[in-house]
């Protein structure tokens, strides 16, 4: 048995802390003995914070509270945190606006044993999106008949880290701490998260390295996004269902599973076989529209329209949308490139088609309305109306 200790990252929402310690309480431990530790951050704005947690009863082992002597900010605080796993085989990282299931802790005991000596593995995340938030749209997984799959993202809203993987990440950070520079490696957006990001610089260390997350299908953990440092407003966007409970009988070698890239796309994606008749090696995707370059020799599947003279085109309709192109579903809203070897296409010069149709179930008039109601509401809540 792994020996996984627990640690609440908390700075200065008290109630949040109780209610992620509420569902600690409730989960199901199978009897182990499992150390808790509450990290707070420094800082003026933290002393009601442990004022408030005060002396805490926690029956399944040791528990300890710390706070920082001074305001170390996320990124500092997350990777002081990260750094206990050298104490222990895992740590599983919760912030204070996480939710956990009943079920979490002995898929994060399995996941850890599972894929502890995968080299290829960065981390195992607890939360399981429904959002590609690379792209601000939805994010479906294709079903699989393991209860796991492989996504080229960190994640910040339930995760665990061996003490191998967590060591590996910490040596490539020690030594690419300073300012990310835009390499168009990884979607855009990456690049404009603030320097109190850790996510980013992990996100990076997946880029360069090639590791991966892996994340389950249904989710062990849930976001109530709630006001703090790095959020404005409360939301429901990141909410998930929570599973019920965890099979410890899982099996799922890391090559069986179905593999997602940085950008949220399918890697090995299938297709129609009278196109594949008709192109040399593997595709990538850009179904999102979020890739920012590629360099042949490739074929590319993407919602962008490039002038070159497609392979084939093909409707998005049915979801996962990478199954449309196995199905060869009529349509022109995404378009196969064969891009020549050494050839680099700059893809975010050139427009692409219109997903948010794919994606959403609103009509324009509806979506006219949504989106004045949303503009209306910022408006409000910038000016404190």
């Amino acid at each position: 048995m792994a020996d996984i200790c627990i640690i609440a990252v908390t700075f200065d929402r008290p109630r949040s802390f109780a209610r992620l310690f509420e569902s600690l309480l409730r989960a199901d431990y199978g009897g182990r003995s499992v150390d808790f530790l509450v990290s707070i951050d420094g800082g003026p704005r933290s002393e009601g914070t442990q004022a408030t947690i005060g002396p805490l009863h926690w029956p399944h082992g040791k528990c300890g509270i710390r706070r920082m002597p001074e305001n170390y900010g996320l990124r500092r605080h997350i990777l002081h945190c990260g750094d206990e796993s050298a104490n222990y085989d895992a740590v599983i990282l919760l912030e204070d606006d996480i939710v956990v299931g009943p079920g979490f802790f002995r898929y994060a005991s399995w996941a850890s044993r599972r894929y502890s000596d995968d080299e290829r593995v960065a981390g195992i995340s607890l939360y399981s999106p429904a959002f590609n938030e690379m792209a601000a749209l939805p994010f479906v997984p294709a079903p699989s008949s393991h209860p796991v799959y492989a996504l080229q993202s960190a994640q910040s809203w339930g995760q665990c880290w061996t003490k191998a993987m967590w060591a590996g990440f910490r040596k490539w950070y020690d030594a690419n701490a300073g300012t990310l520079e835009n390499a168009a490696d990884m979607p855009d957006r990456i690049y404009s998260w603030p320097e109190s990001s850790w996510k980013k610089y992990a996100m990076k260390y997946l880029a360069e390295t090639g590791r991966t997350w892996v994340y389950p299908f249904t989710s062990h953990s849930t976001n109530c996004s709630e006001v703090g440092t790095h959020n404005r407003q409360q939301t429901a966007l990141f909410q998930v269902p929570l599973a019920a409970d965890w099979n410890e009988s899982a099996v799922a070698p890391l090559e069986e599973l179905t593999h997602y890239d940085i950008y949220f796309e399918r890697e090995n994606a299938p297709l129609a076989a009278e196109i594949a008749s008709r192109v040399t090696g593997p595709f990538q995707l850009d179904l999102y529209g979020t890739r920012q370059k590629i360099t042949g020799p490739a074929n590319l599947l993407t919602v962008r329209h490039l002038p070159i003279e497609p392979v084939a085109r093909f409707g998005l309709n049915f979801r996962p949308h990478e199954i449309n192109a196995a199905l060869a579903t009529p349509g022109a809203d995404a378009s196969l490139y064969q891009i020549a070897e050494g050839e680099t296409v700059d893809l975010r010069v050139y427009r692409q088609s219109n997903v948010i149709r794919y994606h959403s179930n609103l009509d324009w008039r509806e979506s006219l309305t949504a989106g004045w109601r949303g503009f209306v509401g910022a408006v409000r809540r910038r000016f404190g109306q």
